[in-house]
C-alpha cells in the first residue's frame, strides 16, 4: 500500500498550507525534535527522510531520540546502508511510493501533539538554489490524528487514538517551540547583519582604494591609505584595534599606523615578535582566540584578546602585516578571517601597482618587443664569430687549441640561445676537424 501525508491533508487544510526551503524545514524539524529530547517521554516519534542519504548529517540528533522515544521510525527509499542504532527502525520505502517524496515529523501523545507534513515540489529557491516544499506545520488535532492513523496502516499496526489530552501541557510546550524559535530568528538575523557588514568592509575599501590609485605615490599617500583602511575596519567591521606596519629594513617592520591607544613613533617589531611577527615569517593569516590564556600577546595591539595578522605578501616580497584586535575572547569567525585576508590582498595588490611589483601586460609587451629586436640584432655577429672561430681552429698550434675549443664551447650556447643556424660548409669545417678525417 502506498499513502501520502501529504495528499491527506492538501486539499482540506489548503489555507494552512505554504512552500518551504531546506533551512526552514530543518529549522522545523528540529524544533519539533528537540522539545521531545527535553519532555523525554516514552513515545512512538514518525520522520520521513524520504532517502536514508540524507539522514546521516541528522544521525547524533536520532541517536539522543533513540534513548528517550519508545521507538523511532525512520522512512526513506534505502539508496545507502542505514546505521544501527539502538531504538531507532529503518522502514524501507519503494522510490515509487508517494512517502518518497514526502518530508515528515508526527508525535501525537497526551502531553503533546504536533506534525509537519509536506512534499517536494518541483523547481528551485530562487536565493537558495535549494529543494522546496509544499506543506503544513500544525498543532491541529484533527490533522495530527489523520497523519497518525495513515502512518500506523503503512506499519502494519493498530491505530490507537489518543483520549484525554493535557491542553496546559500543550501550551507550555507551544510556548517553548516559539521561544526558541524567536531565538533562532535573532541569531539568523545577527548572523545577517555580521556578514553584511563583512561585505560592506570589502566593498568600501575597494571604493577607497580605486579613488587613489592613479594619485602619485610617496609615503604620505601611503600613510592616508592605511589610515582609510584602519577607519573603514573600526567603523564597519567593529574591531577596536587595528595596527599596520610595513617594512623599514631587513627583519624590521615599522608601524605606520595604529589605533589611538597605540604610539607609532619609533615603534617597530621584528619577524617573530608576538602573531603579527610570526604572520611575516610565515606569509600566513595567525588568529589568536584568547591571548592571556594561550600568553600570545601581539605588541602591534597590545590590548587586545582576540586577534587576526594577515601578512601583506606581494609579488617579490613580504611588505608588512595587518593586524585587528578585540578586546573580548573568542571574537573572530572564519568569515571574518577571510574578511581580513581579502583586506590584506587588496592593500598588497595596491603595494605591488604603485611600486612596480605587480605584471603590467603593456609594459611586459614592449619588455619583450625590445628583447625580440636585441636578440635578432645579435643573431648575424654571433653567427659571424662562430665561423671566424672555426676557422681560426684550423690554424691554431696545439697550445692555442685548448683556448678555441673553451670559446667555441661558449659560442655555440649563445647561438642556441639566439637560434642562431650555421651554414653547412661551416659545420661540416667543425665536424671535420673534430674526426681528423
Amino acid at each position: 500500500m502506498s499513502i501520502s501525508l501529504y495528499r491527506a491533508v492538501a486539499g482540506q487544510y489548503s489555507d494552512l498550507r505554504q512552500v518551504q526551503t531546506v533551512p526552514l524545514m530543518n529549522t522545523i524539524s528540529h524544533l519539533i525534535e528537540d522539545q521531545v529530547i527535553e519532555q523525554g517521554q516514552p513515545l512512538d516519534f514518525y520522520a520521513g527522510f524520504q532517502r536514508f542519504s540524507y539522514f546521516p548529517a541528522q544521525l547524533r540528533r536520532y541517536q539522543r531520540l533513540g534513548t528517550v522515544c519508545r521507538r523511532v521510525y525512520v522512512f526513506g527509499v534505502p539508496d545507502v546502508s542505514p546505521p544501527t542504532i539502538p531504538g531507532v527502525e529503518f522502514i524501507r520505502i519503494a522510490p515509487t511510493d508517494q512517502l518518497a517524496n514526502e518530508w515528515f515529523l508526527i508525535v501525537n501523545t497526551p502531553s503533546f501533539w504536533t506534525t509537519l507534513l509536506t512534499q517536494e515540489v518541483s523547481g528551485r529557491d530562487p536565493i537558495t538554489g535549494g529543494r522546496r516544499f509544499d506543506g503544513v506545520w500544525s498543532y491541529d488535532q484533527d490533522v495530527i490524528d489523520r497523519a497518525t492513523l495513515l502512518i500506523s496502516q503503512q506499519l502494519g499496526n493498530v491505530y490507537q487514538p489518543v483520549g484525554q489530552r493535557d491542553a496546559v501541557q500543550q501550551s507550555r510546550n507551544i510556548a517553548q517551540i516559539s521561544g526558541r524559535l524567536l531565538g533562532d530568528i535573532e541569531t539568523v538575523k545577527r548572523v545577517g547583519q555580521r556578514r553584511w557588514a563583512r561585505l560592506s568592509t570589502v566593498q568600501q575599501v575597494v571604493n577607497m582604494l580605486s579613488q587613489v590609485q592613479h594619485k602619485a605615490w610617496d609615503e604620505t599617500t601611503l600613510v592616508d591609505i592605511l589610515r582609510s583602511v584602519a577607519q573603514i575596519l573600526h567603523t564597519s567591521f567593529g574591531v577596536e584595534d587595528v595596527a599596520v606596519a610595513m617594512q623599514d629594513r631587513a627583519e624590521v617592520y615599522r608601524v605606520v599606523t595604529a589605533d589611538a591607544q597605540t604610539p607609532v613613533a619609533n615603534l617597530t617589531i621584528r619577524m617573530n615578535d608576538g602573531p603579527s611577527g610570526c604572520a611575516i615569517q610565515e606569509g600566513n593569516v595567525i588568529t589568536v582566540a584568547d591571548a592571556i590564556r594561550q600568553r600570545e600577546r601581539d605588541p602591534l595591539v597590545p590590548g587586545a584578546t582576540s586577534l587576526i595578522a594577515a601578512p601583506l605578501t606581494g609579488q617579490r616580497q613580504t611588505y608588512g602585516v595587518l593586524t585587528i584586535g578585540h578586546s573580548a575572547n573568542q571574537m573572530w569567525e572564519d568569515e571574518d578571517v577571510q574578511t581580513i585576508q581579502a583586506v590584506a590582498k587588496l592593500l598588497t595588490q595596491t603595494l605591488d601597482q604603485a611600486l612596480g611589483q605587480a605584471p603590467n601586460d603593456s609594459l611586459y609587451r614592449e619588455r619583450a618587443r625590445r628583447l625580440e629586436q636585441a636578440i635578432i640584432g645579435l643573431r648575424a655577429p654571433v653567427a659571424q664569430a662562430l665561423a671566424a672561430q672555426q676557422q681560426m681552429q684550423l690554424l691554431a698550434s696545439p697550445d692555442q687549441e685548448q683556448a678555441l675549443a673553451q670559446s667555441e664551447q661558449a659560442l655555440g650556447d649563445l647561438a642556441r640561445v639566439l637560434r642562431v643556424t650555421i651554414p653547412d660548409s661551416q659545420a661540416g669545417i667543425s665536424r671535420d676537424r673534430a674526426t681528423g678525417s
